[in-house]
């Protein structure tokens, strides 16, 4: 159990988050910042950290998560124009993997994407005409599907094709640990407990700020001089 130390930083009360209604604050632990009750459009409650509502990383109860997984499983029997066994492409190869790592807890690679809030947006979970529309058919053999801000999903806006040194060279990025409170963690995770965008920590890092900082001081608040 955290601290509890009071009033939450950001009152949430009555604020949507996608399916998610913001009820009321239950805590507010030093480790992780607030918690709150929420009440889910489908009739269900979760309580859920300020920093994962704020950021989207948690949409609902576990109800969107379940849903795809049936959306998925009902695509499996569905004979989808570029779905067919003997004629599969790429992008919908592509497609359909994208779904399982994120919203299938019995895939290998589950508990890189689904598992640590990594999904796919509603517009694209059962439209694989909508997901092909916006990133385009694979460039060559040579380019595979990359996410350009690893702290965010698959998404408009955040999915490419990419080269192979590209991704590298991206997903070097996000390997930068960071050590405070006493304890050693990627900037992904760093992003993820805070609240704090992955670039903003990445950009305080580079300009000198000691860990601690990077990770502790507030958007807009004054920067402390101290490390741990």
């Amino acid at each position: 159990m955290g601290t509890v130390l009071g009033k939450p930083k950001f009152d949430l009360t009555g604020r949507r988050f996608s399916r998610l209604v913001a009820l009321r604050c239950i805590e507010v632990r030093y480790e992780i910042g607030a918690i709150w009750e929420c009440a889910c459009d489908c009739g269900g409650k979760a309580e859920v950290r300020s920093a994962a509502l704020r950021s989207q990383h948690t949409r609902s109860c576990g109800c969107l998560q379940r849903e795809a997984a049936a959306v998925l499983a009902c695509n499996a029997l569905t004979v989808h124009g570029e779905a067919q066994s003997n004629q599969q492409t790429v992008e919908y190869k592509t497609w359909s993997g994208i779904k399982r790592r994120c919203f299938n807890k019995n895939d290998k690679t589950y508990q890189y994407y689904g598992a640590r809030g990594i999904t796919m947006c509603d517009e694209w979970v059962d439209n694989f005409e909508a997901f092909v529309a916006h990133v385009g058919r694979r460039p060559s053999p040579g380019h595979s599907i990359d996410r350009i801000d690893n702290y965010k999903g698959y998404e408009p806006g955040n999915v490419r094709w990419a080269t192979r040194e590209v991704q590298v060279k991206n997903k070097r990025a996000t390997l930068v640990t960071v050590t405070a409170h006493n304890k050693t963690q990627s900037i992904a995770e760093w992003a993820k407990e805070t609240g704090l965008k992955g670039e903003t920590i990445r950009a305080r890092l580079n300009s000198g700020w000691s860990d601690h900082d990077a990770v502790s001081v507030v958007l807009g608040a004054k920067r402390q001089t101290h490390d741990v």
